[in-house]
């Protein structure tokens, strides 16, 4: 089997592809498409659905973390801070 890393997928929009299989992954949800992940390839290389699909879940959950961290709150016209639920974000 070849190895899965992270370099290997890439994100449009909210959806990461593991660009060597075609598998798709949508951030904000639990459905799949799995491309050719767990065939062998025309090139040889033949990627483990179950590892593609571990790697690909452990690269939503650090884009849901940062974009958890990485948001900003806005500020109103009289300088104070909008209100914000954690909730919005997960």
């Amino acid at each position: 089997m070849t190895e899965v890393t992270k370099d290997q997928f890439e994100w449009d929009g909210d959806e990461l592809i593991h660009t060597p299989t075609g598998a798709r992954f949508h951030k904000k949800s639990q459905i799949a498409n799995l491309g050719t992940a767990g065939n062998t390839l025309d090139n040889g290389e033949c990627y483990e659905r179950e590892d593609v699909i571990a790697v690909a879940h452990e690269l939503v959950v650090e884009a849901k973390k940062y974009r958890l961290c990485s948001f900003q709150i806005g500020i109103r016209s009289n300088a104070q801070s909008t209100p914000f639920s954690l909730e919005r974000y997960q």
